[in-house]
């Protein structure tokens, strides 16, 4: 989600944190990262010999290298295990994942499309397509493939809450509202949806409705200094400046220093 930019009393702007921006709050599942009781034992042989090994060997091994963040070397093996089985789906989903954590997403995007072409059916697959889609910026498509997985994975919770961070990028708030809400019903302590959703709640000037999502997310989560500031934005929004500078300086005081321009502007 993109900062909200708060209206003054006298029409100008200022820019403020609104909380989880979509990139560093997604969730990215991995079911594809196969292991074995034989893994560690298979990726040895490997090492040892260099030679008749086999497609989940290799995959076998490059699990070993992903856990250890050997990202690269995981790369190298799943491509291996590839060469050896070019429709290895597993191969191509945690090749895809070790990309993406390079933050090679065009890659990583490339590896899921050929999972997806495989095997057209696992929600997972184009879930994480879909988040490395909004790495890129391509909201839409990511907004398709979120679409996608919900289809398949009616309660998949995170599809819901990253297709409606999807469509707060494109300003559709009502439908990411709606979104969030979903997420919500399938997990009901999702302390971001309700971060977001008061977000999205600011942006259609809902300041009620969002002061009741922070209050919730705080419940949940008071450690979160950020969320204490937007609700502080929100109150004095609604027109209850001594609630609102509370919260601000209750941001402060838990180390959140952007809260300090903020008390400094409203709350003398």
């Amino acid at each position: 989600m993109k900062f909200d930019e708060v209206k003054e009393n006298n029409n100008k702007t200022t820019k403020l944190s609104q909380g989880p921006h979509f990139k560093n709050r997604y969730i990215r599942k991995m079911p594809g990262i196969m292991k074995t009781l034989y893994y560690f034992i298979a990726s040895l042989a490997i090492v040892l010999t260099g030679c008749n090994q086999t497609a989940e060997d290799y995959c076998n091994s490059g699990t070993e290298k992903y856990d250890t963040e050997d990202f690269k070397g995981s790369i190298a093996d799943f491509t291996r295990a590839i060469e050896k089985d070019p429709n290895y789906i597993m191969a191509y989903i945690n090749r895809g994942n070790a990309r993406a954590e390079l933050r090679d997403f065009k890659g990583a995007i490339a590896d899921y499309t050929k999972a997806i072409a495989i095997n057209p059916s696992d929600a997972t697959t184009y879930y994480n397509r879909g988040v490395d889609k909004c790495e890129l910026e391509d909201y839409t498509g990511a907004i398709a493939d979120f679409t996608r997985a919900i289809e398949l994975e009616p309660k998949f919770t995170e599809a819901y809450y990253n297709r409606g961070t999807a469509l707060d990028e494109l300003k559709d708030y009502k439908g990411a509202i709606s979104d969030y809400t979903k997420a919500i019903e399938f997990d009901p302590g999702y302390s971001y949806a309700y971060i977001n959703r008061g977000n999205a709640k600011a942006d259609l000037h809902d300041y009620s409705g969002a002061i009741s999502d922070y209050t919730k997310a705080i419940d949940l989560d008071s450690n979160d200094a950020e969320t204490y500031s937007n609700r502080g934005i929100a109150f004095i929004e609604a027109g209850l400046k001594e609630e609102g500078c509370t919260d601000l300086r209750k941001a402060l005081s838990m180390g959140y220093a952007k809260a300090e321009t903020l008390i400094t502007k409203y709350c003398r």
